[in-house]
């Protein structure tokens, strides 16, 4: 009776310090896994993008001080129709996937005209529509806090290894700060304002609150463009949430 006493105690003390152990780390090892990216034998490049519509679901799993943020997008895959979009419950998806949090990001469309991407990740369906990992995000429990925020004009950084291409004789919409930083536009969005379109953006400097000293422009490309990321991409959002990329 005395030995199997032992044998209990030892087993509960060992069982508490699992729990203890997921509750210090977070995440188990398999959700961190879940989002990990994988480089391509080829990468592989998406044609014809400019304004087509993608939608993007960020889960988010913490792992001990740092969270780990996966991104999924509809890129290559059919659109999502709006008023199903809008039905899409997080809190259901972040029990599903044992996150800590999901988050939406869009409708958004795409304003350049390729992309070429060296890494992949898994394919995961939400309500029944396939949305690919194509990016994930470490952050801290502070930084967080000020990405939840969305502060307009303020840089936010996302790991990645793409190359962003715009083509010749078509239009870029670009923010230039005070110091001469160019930020060029990757998507506009249709969270705040449903009904912009692609015409809009030449007269979208008018509506912005811009900072002192910066600056919106619209041009026609002399050149094909190439803006190749290599690490971290340094993101932007302007009022109504259209998303540029430092140059």
């Amino acid at each position: 009776m005395k030995k199997l006493k032992t044998i209990f105690l030892i087993g509960g003390i060992t069982a508490g310090a699992f729990s203890a152990l997921r509750l210090l780390r977070g995440s188990s090892k398999e959700e961190l896994t879940r989002i990990t990216m994988i480089a391509k034998e080829k990468p592989t490049v998406l044609e014809g993008l400019r304004g087509k519509l993608y939608f993007e679901i960020f889960t988010v799993y913490r792992d001990f001080k740092k969270y780990k943020i996966g991104v999924y997008n509809t890129i290559g895959k059919g659109p999502i129709p709006v008023d199903e979009w809008d039905n899409f419950d997080t809190e259901i998806i972040k029990k599903e996937l044992g996150a800590v949090a999901a988050i939406k990001n869009g409708p958004r469309y795409w304003v350049l005209d390729s992309i070429c991407g060296y890494y992949a990740g898994e394919t995961r369906k939400f309500y029944g529509y396939e949305l690919d990992l194509v990016a994930n995000i470490e952050r801290t429990a502070s930084q967080i806090s000020e990405a939840t925020k969305r502060e307009n004009y303020s840089e936010s950084s996302i790991e990645r290894f793409t190359d962003w291409n715009y083509s010749k004789d078509k239009k870029v919409y670009e923010l230039l700060s005070d110091d001469g930083i160019i930020y060029t536009m990757q998507s506009a969005s249709l969270e705040i304002n449903k009904d912009q379109k692609v015409d809009d953006l030449d007269s979208l400097g008018s509506k912005l609150k811009l900072p002192v000293g910066w600056s919106y422009r619209v041009r026609i490309l002399d050149n094909d463009a190439t803006y190749k990321i290599r690490g971290n991409a340094h993101v932007i959002e302007d009022d109504f949430r259209n998303s540029y990329q430092r140059n």
